[in-house]
């Protein structure tokens, strides 16, 4: 897949979706979405938010673990106020 099409994959998405802030974005481990013309769309910018989410595994060996968040994702922080907390 070329990287010109995940950038106007994403570019339409927001276009015609208009997200809200505070979207995740999520993709998959292809070298097209590590490019720097597409982490340059995904950049934290002057009044952008930075989140932090904790992980028990590596997203990079298991990229299921985004689906099995209320047991991988023990700590959500959303505009400095944590939204989850549950440490083991």
């Amino acid at each position: 897949m070329k990287k010109a099409l995940v950038i106007r994959a994403l570019m339409m998405a927001v276009t015609l979706r208009q997200p809200p802030p505070g979207l995740t974005h999520h993709s998959a481990r292809g070298s097209q979405y590590a490019s720097h013309a597409y982490q340059k769309l995904l950049q934290i910018a002057v009044g952008f938010l930075a989140d932090l989410i904790v992980l028990n595994r590596n997203p990079l060996e298991d990229i299921a673990v985004f689906e099995r968040y209320r047991s991988e994702m023990p700590i959500v922080m959303k505009d400095g106020k944590f939204l989850r907390q549950q440490l083991r």
